[in-house]
């Protein structure tokens, strides 16, 4: 059950992740882009709080196993930092 159910998250978030990025190419004015990305902003950071709460609580569970600690939410919080460290860097040259 849990397998289903995570399964149909996982192809919801895809299916989410599809139709952003389909209309990111629609004309928008300049309030409608401003607002979306006020919700992209909110988006991100709530990940970002609950991938940390989950890594915080991974590593409070397993202080005394190690091997038990779940490193791809490590992996993953990597993955953004180096993005955003990219991203600014990319973001930066061009301006």
């Amino acid at each position: 059950m849990k397998l289903i159910v995570l399964a149909i998250f996982v192809v919801l978030i895809s299916l989410d992740a599809i139709h952003i990025s389909m209309q990111l190419d629609e004309h928008h004015d300049e309030r409608e882009r401003m607002h979306q990305l006020i919700i992209e902003r909110n988006c991100s950071f709530a990940a970002i709080a609950a991938l940390i709460g989950v890594a915080l609580y991974d590593l409070i569970t397993n202080l005394n196993d190690a091997s038990a600690i779940h490193y791809s939410v490590y992996f993953v919080l990597g993955v953004m930092v180096v993005t955003k460290a990219l991203s600014t860097l990319y973001v930066k040259r061009r301006m």
